[in-house]
């Protein structure tokens, strides 16, 4: 498995996760919150605990709508630069 496919596999975990947790998105999610979570995926994936506390949030911020997923090759949204296929 190489890098991309693993950070892709990480953040299917991240969703499964927040999904099956049954947490209410639409509100503020509290920090403690988070860190059970984020432990919960590293126990399933062995992941650093960093890594997983970054994918839960990222995961819960795409589920709330505020954020869309990044294509792979581009610049980092707002950075100003076009994407390649967009020069």
């Amino acid at each position: 498995m190489n890098t991309k496919q693993y950070v892709l596999h990480l953040a299917a975990v991240a969703r499964q996760i927040v999904a099956e947790s049954g947490i209410d998105i639409r509100q503020p999610v509290s920090r403690p919150a988070l860190r059970r979570l984020a432990h919960a995926m590293q126990e399933r994936t062995g992941a650093h605990p960093t890594t997983c506390k970054r994918h839960i949030a990222r995961a819960v911020r795409v589920a709330r709508g505020e954020m869309v997923e990044r294509r792979w090759g581009g610049p980092r949204p707002g950075s100003g630069r076009p994407r390649k296929d967009e020069e």
